[in-house]
């Protein structure tokens, strides 16, 4: 048959190869190596077009379309091997089921931005490390560390004697506990600023790496299908 396709298993694999026979029961596929598989209907969540293992075909040009513009809102870009789905006597791409994966990968792995500065405020470096961000994570707990400590040796107090033996009590050196009380205050705001950004950042990437352009969880739209003959 020659068909080029991209098998989304039940068990999150990926089979690529040529369809050489459908039955009522399997797929038939020639994979990349020259395998020949046998790939069960009952274990296939969905298949994807794939125009670069087609053999000696010429590709259609509705496969080869530029991807199609939507509404901003709410609508996950497709992938370059699922831009247009497509129904033939043989299989059928649901776009709808893979913008629900999408969305639904999101919401499970985005971060909290004010659980995120929340850590930043009781853990140094709490909010980054929460994000994956460890060379940030590490420079904060460092920092803070290091202030904390200067503010407590400069506040801590000390009992000295005075001329006639009377015993008082004296701190280190407040303009030394000062500068490191401004310090650590310092930082603490510019972790927790830094770490609300950064977990947008992080949420931003994450839509990007998964197509999605903007995420509204109570839409879902389906999307448009164009028939290949």
């Amino acid at each position: 048959m020659g068909f080029g396709a991209i098998f989304i298993m039940a068990d999150a694999t990926t089979q690529s190869g040529t369809i050489l026979e459908v039955t009522e029961t399997a797929f038939i596929v020639q994979g990349l190596n020259g395998q020949r598989m046998e790939l069960p209907r009952n274990k296939i969540v969905s298949i994807l077009s794939d125009s670069s293992s087609i053999s000696g075909q010429t590709t259609s040009p509705a496969l080869s379309a530029q991807p199609q513009t939507f509404p901003e809102t709410g609508y996950p870009v497709p992938v370059a091997s699922a831009q247009i789905a497509v129904e033939s006597p043989y299989y059928t791409i649901d776009m709808e089921f893979e913008s629900r994966k999408r969305v639904l990968l999101y919401q499970e792995r985005a971060k909290n931005p004010l659980l995120s500065v929340g850590l930043s405020l009781v853990i140094p470096g709490g909010g980054h490390f929460y994000t994956e961000h460890w060379g940030a994570g590490f420079f904060f707990l460092a920092t803070r560390t290091l202030f904390t400590g200067v503010t407590v040796w400069g506040f801590w107090p000390q009992v000295f004697e005075d001329g006639n033996g009377d015993p008082y009590t004296r701190m280190n050196s407040p303009i030394i506990g000062a500068v490191g009380a401004v310090g650590l205050t310092t930082m603490l705001i510019l972790e927790c600023v830094d770490s609300y950004s950064g977990t947008n950042g992080y949420n931003d990437m994450l839509r990007l790496r998964l197509g999605i352009d903007k995420v509204d969880p109570n839409l879902v739209p389906s999307m448009p299908t164009i028939t290949v003959p």
